[in-house]
């Protein structure tokens, strides 16, 4: 395990120089989430066990690009992050993260106005690991989502 781990910090460390050379871009790390998660299943058979230390390898890049991506918080099952331009980008921490990018992929169509009171759904990785949607507050009770309807 010790071996995969150096090999993916390193490919981490390559691509770092990369990142602080240029803005933080959605496609830069949704390619290289797929290359530190084809690493890690090298010592990872259970998919929820990569896609977890895949996770936490791609929150330490995110934290050290370039502009600096900003922690929001986390959940059980999915970590958001505040980029620039008033983005959000979501990432999946296990199985149920995917299932739960996906469904908000599925259910706010992308650019749509038929959706207005959920988050608008920029871009989203094909495989559900990450989607990219509009920053928003969250809603503090039940009562204020029904007057939105």
């Amino acid at each position: 395990m010790q071996l995969v781990d150096k090999k993916v910090l390193e490919e981490l460390a390559k691509r770092q120089a990369i990142v602080e050379a240029e803005e933080f871009s959605y496609e830069h790390f949704i390619a290289l989430w797929r290359k530190t998660y084809d690493t890690v299943a090298e010592d990872f058979k259970t998919e929820d066990r990569r896609i977890k230390r895949t996770y936490h390898l791609m929150k330490h890049y995110l934290k050290k690009s370039s502009p600096p991506i900003r922690f929001v918080g986390e959940g059980s099952s999915r970590s958001a992050f505040a980029c620039d331009g008033g983005k959000c980008l979501k990432v999946a921490i296990n199985k149920k993260g995917i299932l739960q990018n996906n469904t908000e992929v599925k259910n706010c169509i992308k650019g749509s106005d038929e959706y207005s009171c959920f988050a608008k759904v920029y871009d989203n990785d094909k495989d559900g690991f990450t989607v990219l949607t509009e920053c928003c507050s969250p809603i503090p009770s039940m009562k204020e989502l029904a007057e939105q309807f």
